[in-house]
């Protein structure tokens, strides 16, 4: 076994060549980031994004030191003040909206106690991880093995040596549990001092936003996704994205690949709720499946999916629906029916729903044919309504 099987197996290794080939790389982005002029934040955001990888809307402020990047796995949302250090020879994962105040330091690397040992060259490393919305203050360290949990915020100047459960207040060297958070807390902005009535019209207003859901519609065509999920965002009152206006350009052309993600990518990342409809495994389908709250599965028969489709075909023939794409009027051709029946029926689409079903079973709602349907329609309290017209 080599020095960075060992590293990445978290047993004793030695920084050979090999590692420190993996770091010359993070160190180079590392000059660019902290020599940039202080003011580019487009340059520090598009640094930030090569360095630490799939992390969304993290933010550094320079000078921030590490030693892979690669090995920072961040959530969405991350701000990270001046003079950082994340010594991230094990994996250190952050959740999402995490905030760290100047001065912070996570520390995955050790050495043995003995001397001998540690003079040996052989050190070690172990995992951090940090729950959502958890805020570290000015100055704390955080230290090999240790998981803070969500919602919990450690006071300045604290040596976190243990784990800290979900929503606590901890402080001190070494870093202890003061009190839980609670509901009692969200009023006030600091120690004693509530918040004025216009910031906590915002605060209230904001809660409701976080109590919106995101939903994923998905499932065979010709089975309803569209309308049940124009359904869904007026119930919630949320932004709606058809797939299809997506993948669709004018005259049933399909549009680049990576010109529709980049829309749906922008689309996900300036809601935080929403319905998305559609299938298309290309376009983010695990962030889609992994970020929305439910799932709902339509999985009618071929002889349901084609009558409901061959109805909408006449009801709104040479119409433009909103849920496809501008220019595109509504057809029952060859091609869509074969669609239905046969290619959109593989054993890989029936695998595909199979695995989401067993890796998501809380969120996932089955829907098997029309009685199921109206009477979610009926227990969520859904307005029926035709489909909207460009």
């Amino acid at each position: 076994m080599n020095n960075i099987e060992r590293r990445d197996a978290d047993i004793a290794y030695i920084s050979d060549e090999a590692i420190f080939a993996e770091q010359k790389v993070c160190r180079r982005l590392l000059q660019r980031l902290n020599t940039a002029d202080a003011d580019d934040f487009e340059t520090h955001r598009a640094i930030v994004r090569e360095l630490l990888g799939a992390s969304e809307n993290a933010s550094i402020n320079p000078p921030f030191y590490c030693d892979y990047g690669t090995r920072i796995r961040a959530g969405k949302n991350l701000f990270i003040n001046y003079n950082c250090t994340i010594i991230d020879t094990a994996i250190v994962t952050i959740g999402d909206n995490c905030l760290f105040a100047p001065n912070v330091s996570l520390y995955t690397a050790g050495h043995p106690l003995h001397p001998v040992s540690r003079n040996s060259l052989y050190e070690f490393a172990k995992p951090i991880n940090i729950g959502d919305n958890v805020w570290l203050g000015g100055g704390v360290t955080v230290l090999p093995g240790v998981t803070i949990g969500s919602n919990s915020v450690i006071g300045a100047g604290s040596v976190v040596t243990r784990d800290i459960p979900p929503w606590s207040l901890a402080a001190g060297n070494p870093c202890r549990v003061l009190r839980r958070i609670t509901e009692a807390d969200k009023p006030f902005f600091y120690k004693n001092e509530r918040f004025d009535s216009e910031a906590w019209k915002d605060i209230l207003a904001y809660e409701a936003e976080l109590k919106k859901p995101k939903i994923a519609v998905v499932g065979y065509a010709g089975s309803g996704k569209s309308m049940l999920a124009q359904a869904l965002a007026e119930k919630y009152d949320v932004p709606l994205q058809h797939l299809d206006c997506i993948h669709w350009l004018p005259g049933w052309q399909e549009r680049p690949r990576e010109e529709s993600r980049s829309l749906l990518r922008t689309f996900m990342d300036s809601h935080y709720n929403w319905v998305i409809d559609g299938n298309y495994h290309n376009l983010l389908y695990a962030r889609r499946m992994a970020e929305a709250d439910r799932i709902i599965l339509l999985e009618f028969d071929r002889a349901a999916c084609l009558a409901r489709a061959v109805k909408r075909a006449l009801r709104y023939h040479g119409k433009c629906r909103a849920s496809i794409g501008e220019g595109c009027p509504e057809k029952m051709d060859r091609e869509f029916a074969d669609w239905i029946l046969y290619k959109g029926r593989t054993p890989q689409h029936v695998a595909r729903w199979n695995a989401l079903k067993k890796r998501y079973p809380d969120k996932v709602t089955v829907i098997t044919d029309q009685r199921e349907l109206d009477a979610f329609y009926q227990k969520e309290s859904l307005r029926k309504s035709r489909e909207k017209i460009r």
